[in-house]
């Protein structure tokens, strides 16, 4: 089953990401709608792949700043990632997360089950 949903993602860096994250059986795609809502920057993966902030960078044509914030969000929804050694970005924090209808943690273990 395909899922696709909206978050609103705020890692701590003084950034607002509105974020689209869905998965269409091993593929998992990420799109940052950074051009007013419209349009942005999206990458496909592989579900179970390993994401360095470098490989995002360069997919994503995003800033490394831009890549960690990106990134702790998937870390959230279960991804293995790669930080730059200076990321200084709330490490220990969650950040905040709006999305689908008030997305717990509960809410993410279960789309990453599905």
């Amino acid at each position: 089953m395909s899922t696709l949903q909206k978050y609103i993602w705020e890692p701590g860096n003084g950034t607002r990401y509105e974020l689209f994250y869905g998965r269409a059986g091993n593929t998992t795609l990420i799109t940052w709608m950074r051009r007013g809502g419209s349009g942005g920057m999206a990458m496909a993966f592989s579900h179970n792949h390993y994401i360095h902030y470098s490989y995002l960078s360069e997919k994503m044509d995003v800033n490394a700043a831009d890549a960690a914030g990106i990134l702790k969000f998937l870390e959230k929804m279960g991804h293995d990632v790669g930080y730059p050694e200076e990321w200084h970005l709330n490490p220990t924090g969650d950040g905040v997360l709006e999305g689908g209808v008030d997305a717990t943690d509960e809410d993410i273990d279960q789309f990453n089950d599905d």
